[in-house]
């Protein structure tokens, strides 16, 4: 058995503090087997929103790349990793994080890099960064506004804390593992300005690798805040030959998320369909663009559909 160990990134860590609208990044260390990313962001408040954003401070994280010289592994926004870890592990990591005065305020996510999140021992999926040129990881931090549109917010400083889950693996090890499977994430979103029926709209999902997971969240136009009542039914579907993989009413969906994963509590305007639970994966290597499909109906809350997407090569 593998013994893994945390790590705190220290060098240079300054170079992801706070910049309003700023992209900013930091070159990871690369001595071992990586199996999870850590990052904590604190930000300090000096003015609050009179309504804070319902996402609270993980709405300023607009964007997280984690790379390296041959892959992208993450490139998505701070609150699709923290749903997903919260669907993984039944919880959210964040504390103290909906801004309601002048204060820091605090969201912690984790990059995990494995087949299966819930198994701490997972060795299957995992980065040999000793064996890369380079691994990055880049941060887009977003604005005052992103806390909450009323009122005059204002940050006066951010910082992100970062740290790794390492291993050394054995050449027995490795040899018993085989093959290391890649994990990327990343994201497709649309807009949507009419009703519909029949699975009329859909989003082409990405083919030639294995699909594992896929996140739903959903945003209604006229108020931009997260809502149930966007899409009543979706559908994965495969083009050919015709196949529905999977269909559920948007309902359905969260109360099967409650069971699976067992939540605590589910999140408005959030819903996911996990491939590697229910058929150990959806294998779409060998597949044309336009195969594979996420179909839905759209309600007249019309909105924003967004999926964020486990694969695995």
């Amino acid at each position: 058995m593998p013994k893994f160990k945390e790590r705190p990134v220290e060098k240079n860590i300054a170079a992801l503090n706070y910049v309003s609208g700023g992209n900013v990044g930091l070159s990871l260390p690369r001595d071992r087997w990586v199996q999870k990313v850590a990052l904590r962001f604190a930000v300090v408040v000096g003015t609050a929103a009179t309504t804070p954003h319902e996402n609270g401070i993980i709405n300023l994280i607009k964007n997280i790349r984690l790379t390296t010289d041959t892959d992208v592994l993450y490139d998505c926004s701070g609150w699709d990793v923290l749903q997903y870890n919260k669907d993984m592990h039944g919880v959210s990591a964040v504390v103290n994080d909906s801004p309601s005065g002048a204060a820091t305020y605090y969201a912690e996510i984790v990059l995990e890099l494995m087949n299966n999140p819930a198994d701490n021992q997972d060795i299957s999926a995992m980065v040999y960064a000793k064996g890369k040129s380079s691994f990055d990881l880049s941060i887009l931090w977003g604005t005052p506004s992103d806390l909450g549109a009323s009122g005059s917010p204002a940050i006066t400083s951010g910082s992100v804390t970062v740290s790794l889950r390492e291993c050394d693996l054995t050449p027995e090890e490795i040899a018993r593992q085989g093959v290391f499977s890649t994990v990327k994430h990343g994201v497709k979103q649309q807009v949507y300005t009419a009703t519909t029926s029949e699975f009329i709209e859909s989003l082409n999902l990405p083919v030639s690798r294995i699909l594992h997971y896929i996140g739903i969240q959903t945003v209604r136009t006229s108020t931009g805040l997260r809502s149930n009542d966007v899409i009543s039914n979706y559908m994965l579907k495969q083009a050919a030959p015709e196949d529905e993989i999977v269909k559920s009413s948007w309902y359905d969906s969260i109360a099967a998320d409650k069971r699976d994963y067992h939540l605590e509590t589910t999140t408005t305007g959030r819903t996911a369909i996990d491939l590697r639970s229910d058929f150990g994966g959806y294998d779409a290597r060998g597949m044309k663009d336009g195969d594979i499909k996420l179909h839905f109906n759209i309600l007249t809350n019309v909105g924003t559909v967004r999926l964020f997407i486990q694969e695995v090569y």
